[in-house]
């Protein structure tokens, strides 16, 4: 957002920086400011009239979401399990559409 901002010569008011999704919800709810999400972290509230959204356009606003694990563990045969599982939902999520806006780019096995 920073990054798109500075591009765009856009100056940013952050009052308040707040990581967890629950808790800038709560705050937007109490009419204590605004936030950016992405679409599926607030749909349910949106679909509850508890929240209204509107998508940004111009700039257009992307981000990378990364499936991680840690390399000095092993790789046990239930972490592989889980970790195919994953893959398996969020591509699932991706290509039917029902996590709005994401395009799955690749299926790497690494």
């Amino acid at each position: 957002l920073e990054r798109e901002a500075v591009a765009n010569k856009l100056p940013l008011n952050t009052v308040i920086d707040v990581d967890s999704y629950g808790n800038i919800k709560e705050l937007v709810e109490k009419g204590l400011g605004y936030s950016i999400l992405p679409f599926n972290a607030i749909s349910r509230e949106v679909r509850e009239g508890r929240l209204r959204s509107w998508r940004i356009a111009k700039p257009e606003l992307k981000r990378d979401v990364h499936l991680v694990r840690a390399t000095d563990r092993p790789m046990t045969n239930a972490v592989s399990a889980i970790e195919a599982l994953c893959r398996q939902t969020l591509l699932a999520l991706a290509e039917t559409g029902q996590w709005s806006g994401a395009t799955a780019l690749g299926k790497s096995t690494s």
